[in-house]
């Protein structure tokens, strides 16, 4: 009977330590949870220290439109990727060297403690170039993603930055490449030829992105290949022709959706954007994104062909 209360005594102390470890982690886990009002704080904090160094143009910042479209976490890292590479090229005019983003805690699902951390490199980065003034900015509750997206648009758009076509070019390179880590994984194999392009503009260049992530959302629409909100367009630009800015914009769009697709179907192989300085052209960035959209239009060809022969049996 003692050997029984005595393995009964020890049974109850070892599920009180377990009790009491799970309740620190929740504990823990809660004081880690990191908001879109938290990120924010640290974006306007980004911001003012931009103003010191009187590398933000205000008035380009402020007549800037807001995007209401839904974003997700995918597409506000992004967004901080893009800066990034901004300030990065502001800190070399600077004779300053940047260092890469900070990893990403998963693949699977970015979190706002992620961007946090991303945005947090960026304030860093730019306090490397020159002194700013420290100072306590109020934490607005009830932000969204769409707000700190925003503020990182309308900051690094008002940025006195040369965006050119090598700039774009490097993430076109990686779309492409992501397109065809999908095709890979669904076991297609093709060989398509070079289109001959020439004379191509940024605004052509505009155009033929729009084109692919049209083709991109219905791809998504196949349940295969669906990720959290579909993917996401952008309103197209009306007034103006489109700018080597735009295209970057754009591009990181399409990028994060690639990168979202890629992994609901298994790919956890990273693409890496090239860091080569080789010049491109508009018409090198239009080959690279039409050679994409030409690859993602046999995906669904062959999608759709599988479906059919799937029902007709």
């Amino acid at each position: 009977m003692g050997k029984y209360i005595v393995a009964i005594k020890h049974f109850l102390i070892t599920l009180l330590i377990a009790l009491i470890a799970a309740l620190g982690h929740a504990s823990s886990s809660r004081s880690e949870t990191i908001t879109p009002s938290d990120v924010y704080k640290v974006t306007e904090e980004l911001r003012m220290a931009l103003l010191d160094l009187r590398l933000l143009d205000l008035e380009s910042y402020e007549s800037q439109a807001f995007d209401v479209a839904l974003r997700h976490p995918r597409h506000v890292m992004q967004k901080v990727r893009k800066c990034h590479m901004v300030i990065s090229k502001i800190m070399q005019q600077n004779g300053v060297s940047s260092s890469p983003l900070p990893a990403l805690h998963s693949l699977r699902e970015i979190r706002p403690l992620d961007v946090k951390k991303g945005v947090e490199h960026l304030l860093n980065e730019v306090r490397m170039i020159g002194p700013v003034q420290q100072r306590e900015i109020e934490k607005l509750e009830g932000k969204l993603p769409n707000d700190v997206y925003n503020n990182l648009k309308r900051m690094c758009g008002a940025l006195s930055v040369e965006i050119n076509s090598s700039d774009v070019y490097r993430t076109a390179k990686a779309i492409d490449e992501n397109i065809e880590k999908i095709a890979r994984s669904r076991g297609y194999e093709f060989t398509l030829d070079d289109e001959p392009s020439f004379n191509k503009s940024p605004h052509d260049v505009y155009q033929e992105t729009l084109s692919f992530m049209d083709d991109l959302r219905i791809l998504a629409l196949n349940p295969d290949f669906a990720i959290p909100g579909g993917v996401l367009i952008p309103d197209r630009l009306r007034t103006k022709e489109a700018s080597s800015q735009d295209n970057l914009a754009l591009m990181n769009d399409a990028l994060a959706e690639t990168d979202a697709i890629k992994y609901v179907l298994g790919v956890r192989e990273q693409t890496a954007q090239l860091s080569s300085r080789e010049e491109k052209s508009a018409t090198d960035v239009f080959k690279v994104i039409r050679h994409a959209h030409n690859m993602l239009q046999k995906i669904i060809d062959f999608e759709a062909r599988a479906e059919i022969e799937g029902s007709v049996e």
